[in-house]
């Protein structure tokens, strides 16, 4: 488990499994994202698991920290299936983020998702911020944090080509 100093880190990404942590935590590629995304000096990636269902009514917190994930920079879902949409629904809910993109002010974070059910924009484009599309997803996450220096806000965010941001859809 990465443990860094919050207050000497530039972005913080919440990095939400749509599962519960037994499932979730088995996600190989995740791990990777994970380790990596944490081996930069300038970010702390912590992760946020979907709690069992009938847990009640809770706040979505980071696994690392115990933060509320609507502190953070970004909120990143990792999408392997479509049954992981309705998940992340339910996750921004819990984490008391409005459920539309256009519906969120400069004090959320930006949403953003990826993995193969990400390739199907309709599932809820009008929920995420920022699509990372194709098989660059680490890639694109550095590319994301080193633009990400300069503003915080995803209308403003100049993304990289492996991006889809939502702009028709409020994003």
């Amino acid at each position: 488990m990465a443990e860094k100093d919050v207050s000497r880190v530039d972005i913080r990404l919440a990095f939400c499994l749509p599962d519960v942590y037994e499932a979730g935590i088995s996600r190989l590629g995740a791990q990777a994202l994970y380790f990596y995304l944490n081996e930069r000096v300038d970010a702390y990636c912590e992760r946020s698991y979907a709690p069992w269902p009938g847990m009640g009514a809770a706040t979505l917190f980071a696994l690392e920290t115990c933060d509320p994930v609507k502190v953070f920079d970004f909120m990143g879902f990792t999408l392997q299936c479509e049954l992981g949409c309705t998940t992340a629904l339910n996750m921004l809910d819990l984490a008391g983020i409005p459920l539309l993109a256009a519906e969120r002010g400069e004090g959320c974070p930006i949403v953003c998702a990826g993995g193969p059910s990400a390739l199907n924009k309709t599932n809820f484009g009008f929920t995420i911020n920022l699509y990372i599309l194709k098989y660059k997803g680490l890639f694109c996450i550095i590319q994301l944090i080193i633009r990400t220096h300069s503003t915080k806000s995803s209308s403003q965010l100049a993304a990289p080509t492996s991006f889809w941001r939502s702009k028709v859809l409020g994003g």
